[in-house]
Order: C-alpha cells, then structure tokens, then sequence
C-alpha cells in the first residue's frame, strides 16, 4: 500500500517556514542560549533551503 503522508525536503521546508513564523511572533520572548536557534539564522537556513529546492 502506498503511503499518503508527506514526506522529504519540501516538507521539512514548510515546516521551518511555519517554525519561523510562530518564533517571529513570539519576538522577545523568544531568546535562545544557542545561537544557531536565533530567528536569523533559522530564517537564513529556510532560505538557503528552498532556494536549493528545485536543484
């Protein structure tokens, strides 16, 4: 039987898009130790991500 789940690269984009939206709307509250975690870098890896999605 074939699966009807979402699955690979375009999902896991969606989902850092939707991640980044609902930490933006957080703003300050939102304060990571980690600096990888910061809005900017998330952000700087979705875009990098989808832009590589069609290659």
């Amino acid at each position: 039987m074939a699966s009807t789940s979402e699955k690979g690269h375009a999902k896991n984009i969606a989902n850092a898009n939707l991640l980044n939206s609902q930490i933006a709307q957080l703003g300050a509250i939102y304060n990571p130790s980690n600096t990888k975690l910061l809005l900017t870098n998330l952000q700087n890896i979705y875009t990098t991500s989808f832009s590589q999605q069609g290659e």
